[in-house]
């Protein structure tokens, strides 16, 4: 607690611990999430929802990224930035990036709809956890020739072991894309070695492009590059149709956000989206 409070102060050099520096409220909101993220893990409720992801061409969906959900006591969804920087802290998150592997697998079996699964440098090194995929993996291959799987940069990265891991899911037909790209540790190098399939353009970037020219610019630049290496662009937190313009001018090849469809319970009708906008 003391150790806490001194990061959150950063005037403070020492701090002794007091009862007087405890933040009641801020504590039990943590031990009411933690409880909400053990019963998820325990009883089998932790949720998945979809986000199409639309080729800026055609207009029609060509894949669904997977999101995890919780929710509290009333049935509300909680922001995953709330409950997984908590879930790492107390070692619960591989159990969640497990239950969500698990329920992707069991939901898109039985479809013919790609989709794409967010894994974390976390996931990738914590052994249990890929032995749990690749067995996923390897027990559905229709799957796996479907799926995607989008990691985010990261300082921690082992370039080396990262590129073991490309070319591991590529044998099994697995896509890769870099997400949130554009404000992290990206380089060529990291293009060239990894060879991924989709560059996720950070939305930071794409949501300001209607208002910078500077920002426009570098996404501009990001597309470039990316069709250099044959590499196919994302652009993330498309929220207006202005925006949509834009991204669609820089020849990136696919959207998603807000402007098509915020996270769904169930997937859209594959012409969904060319319906709405040719209306």
């Amino acid at each position: 607690i003391a150790l806490e409070y001194a990061s959150n102060h950063s005037s403070l050099i020492i701090q002794e611990y007091t009862p007087e520096i405890i933040d009641v409220k801020y504590n039990l909101e943590k031990v009411s999430l933690l409880t909400i993220i053990s019963r998820a893990i325990k009883k089998d409720l932790v949720g998945i929802c979809f986000q199409p992801i639309i080729d800026n061409k055609t207009n029609a969906i060509v894949k669904y990224e997977v999101l995890i959900r919780l929710f509290d006591q009333d049935g509300l969804p909680i922001s995953p930035m709330k409950f997984l920087p908590l879930a790492k802290t107390l070692k619960l998150y591989p159990l969640l990036t497990r239950a969500v592997i698990a329920k992707s697998f069991h939901y898109f079996s039985d479809k013919s709809v790609a989709f794409s699964l967010n894994l974390s440098w976390l996931d990738i090194t914590n052994t249990q956890t890929m032995d749990y995929f690749f067995t996923k993996v390897e027990a559905s291959p229709s799957c796996a020739k479907r799926l995607t799987i989008a990691i985010l940069e990261s300082e921690e990265w082992d370039q080396w072991q990262l590129v073991e891991f490309r070319r591991k899911i590529k044998t099994y037909g697995i896509k890769l894309a870099i997400d949130d790209f554009g404000v992290g540790y990206s380089n060529l190098g990291l293009l060239r070695d990894l060879s991924p399939d989709y560059l996720k353009i950070d939305g930071s970037l794409i949501q300001q492009m209607d208002a910078n020219t500077e920002i426009r610019m570098a996404v501009e630049a990001i597309s470039a590059v990316a069709k250099a290496h044959n590499i196919l662009t994302v652009a993330e937190y498309v929220s207006t149709e202005k925006i949509h313009a834009l991204v669609c001018d820089l020849a990136i090849d696919l959207s998603q956000g807000y402007f098509f469809s915020p996270p769904i319970k169930d997937l859209l009708p594959a012409n969904s989206f060319v319906q709405k906008l040719h209306q």
